[in-house]
């Protein structure tokens, strides 16, 4: 009865290119999230960038804008338009923007933005 010797030289390269692969899957994992999460980073960046021209429009206005949009169904722009005023470059093609004023015109009204391709993919929450 023969008995093969083991080659160690085979079992270690064998083992570095399993530890490579694993390491090549979490780095691919990881910037696969991190594009995700910062698609999700960018639409909360310009809520925050039309919140501060709410409140400077606000400031200058003694009131909020009002009417109301909810993107191509309803065609009120009212708020675009005023806030375009204060230097807000609404990007239509890219984003939806969720606009809820409330009935009391000192009242911050609720703005939202959400990317367009996430519509559908439970990027409405």
């Amino acid at each position: 009865m023969k008995h093969r010797s083991v080659d160690l030289n085979s079992i270690s390269r064998i083992l570095v290119a399993l530890v490579i692969g694993a390491v090549f899957i979490y780095l691919m994992y990881g910037m696969s999230s991190f594009g995700e999460s910062n698609v999700a980073g960018e639409a909360k960046s310009v809520e925050k960038i039309i919140n501060r021209s709410l409140m400077q429009y606000y400031a200058l206005e003694g009131r909020y804008p009002q009417g109301s949009y909810y993107g191509e169904n309803n065609g009120s722009k009212e708020f675009m338009e005023k806030l375009g005023k204060y230097g807000v470059i609404f990007n239509e093609d890219k984003y939806l923007y969720i606009y809820e004023p409330s009935d009391i015109s000192n009242i911050k009204p609720n703005i939202r933005v959400v990317e367009k391709q996430h519509i559908g993919k439970g990027g409405m929450n």
